[in-house]
Formats: C-alpha cells, structure tokens, sequence
C-alpha cells in the first residue's frame, strides 16, 4: 500500500503529520514574499530531508483583490495538474483538514485541490483530525509518532532557519486520522 502525504509547507509534515508513516511526502509551497530568504533556505534542507520527498516549489500565493485573476486561482489551477499524476499513483492520500488546522489559508487551498482530485479519482483521503470539544467521539484512527525522527526534521529545518512554527514546540506523540 502507498502512502502519500501533500502538504504546503516544509514542516507542515512534522507539526500535524505523522512522517515516517508516509512513503512520499509532497510539498506545495517553497517561497514566501514576506520572507524571501525562506525560499532559499527551505530548498537547501530539503535536500537533507530524511525521507522520500518532493518539492513542487511553489510561491506562497496572496489574496488580491485589485487583480482580476488572484494567485489563489492560478495556484489551485497549477496545485490541480501537478499533482494529479501523484494522487493517481497512490493508495492512501493524506492532506491538511478541511479547516486548515487553524484556518490558514494555503492548508484550505491544498485540501481543497487534493479532495477535488481524490473525489474524481475515487481515492481515499485522510486528513488528521482535530477535536473541537474535550471527549468528542470521531471515526478515524490514531497512529503514533516517531518521536526521533520529527525531532531530526525539527532540528533540520531549524539549522537551516526555515522553521516557522513555536520554538519550543513538541511533536505530538500520535496523531488521528479520519477518513473524509
């Protein structure tokens, strides 16, 4: 069985993912505008990336609303092609949450480019699952974290100054999966 993970961002994988789980791990999004030494500096640890990866290296797009063709439709247009031929060739895909972990706006972009092309493809997509309320009941699965091999990647991307999230974060110790 294949298992394909699709994420936006370099260290998406290891903040709501479970990586090792994976047997290829794509990532959408390289440069950001804000920050352009990020681009650079992402490439460069992603070729010391442990694991099966591939870098489409998108720019980040940004909400225009004096242009008549914003960048997120470009994006979802490009997002849709590229990886159709990805999906194609998985048994499992697992993407970002419908709600973006916590609303950002390139994890919707990528869910929502994934689910379009697994509901035409008639794949299974799995996204991690997020409880609203303390002892919410959901239908999914939990799958444990290799807890060394989050910290490799963490320390990775943090030598090569691309991590993006708390400097303290912790890798969660599993993670659950539903099915959508």
């Amino acid at each position: 069985m294949k298992r394909i993970l699709i994420v936006a961002h370099p260290d998406d994988e290891v903040i709501f993912f479970t990586p090792a789980f994976f047997d290829k791990i794509i990532f959408c999004f390289n440069h950001r505008t804000d920050k352009p030494e990020i681009g650079i500096s992402r490439k460069l640890a992603l070729k010391e990336h442990p694991d099966n990866i591939k870098n489409l290296a998108f720019d980040e797009p940004e909400k225009n609303e004096d242009q008549v063709l914003d960048t997120f439709t470009i994006i979802r247009e490009a997002l849709r092609t590229t990886l159709w031929n990805e999906v194609k060739e998985a048994d499992e895909i697992y993407t970002h949450n419908e709600a973006g972990e916590y609303g950002h706006e390139h994890h919707i972009l990528v869910h929502d480019v994934v689910k379009y092309i697994c509901n035409i493809q008639k794949k299974e997509l799995y996204c991690p699952h997020i409880p609203i309320t303390i002892g919410e009941q959901f239908d999914g699965f939990r799958i444990e974290n290799d807890m060394g091999h989050c910290k490799r990647i963490i320390n990775l991307y943090k030598n090569f100054n691309c991590w993006t999230w708390y400097n303290d974060f912790e890798p969660l110790v599993s993670i659950v999966y539903r099915k959508i």
